[in-house]
């Protein structure tokens, strides 16, 4: 990726800062596009010289990982979607690849898989047996850097699916949705 536009475009210096930032000048003519990714920042000169001065921040890397869903219903069969992990970044428009990877917290990884972003089953839970399940995930962002982070996945009960608060209906089809036609949440657990 680079900077400037179809005009004459000419880099007068580049400098380092401490920081591992970088400031670089020049001189560009007519409409320049400044964003060093895939994106877009253009600057219109509107057809003259421009001297522009711009800073380069070094990639940084993800900050913490979170899953969307961290909770499944117990006898779901194997490949059951759990959630969608995300990652916090301070860089914009990061995009993140997923991994279970071993390290503290990552005891149960075994029981599930991650294909992209989906965390899914690769057991059927029971929750006598166990109630909650930790795996520990590694995001890494489109500059190769990474950061992990243990999560802990929890199993519920079949008679918790219908659950809102201390409410509940009757969940005949245990998808944990108060379907159409379905009583609604008037008796306490």
């Amino acid at each position: 990726a680079g900077f400037g536009g179809a005009g004459a475009d000419v880099g007068y210096g580049i400098v380092a800062a401490d920081d591992g930032s970088a400031y670089t000048t020049g001189k560009v003519t007519g409409t320049a596009d400044f964003d060093p990714r895939s994106g877009v920042f253009a600057i219109d000169g509107r057809g003259y010289q421009d001297v522009p001065i711009s800073r380069l921040l070094p990639p940084r890397a993800p900050t913490g990982v979170s899953l969307a869903q961290d909770r499944v219903l117990e006898q779901q069969p194997i490949d059951t979607m759990i959630g969608n992990l995300a990652a916090i970044d301070p860089d914009p428009g990061e995009t993140f690849e997923f991994e279970l990877v071993n390290g503290p917290g990552g005891d149960d990884n075994a029981a599930f898989t991650l294909e992209g972003n989906p965390l899914r089953s690769r057991a059927v839970f029971d929750h006598a047996a166990n109630q909650t399940y930790n795996i520990r995930v590694r995001a890494t962002d489109s500059a190769g850097l990474s950061f992990e982070q243990p999560l802990t996945v929890s199993v519920l009960e079949l008679a918790q699916a219908g659950a809102i608060g201390d409410l509940v209906w009757d969940d005949r089809n245990a998808n944990g949705v108060q379907d159409a036609g379905v009583p609604g949440p008037d008796r306490v657990l």
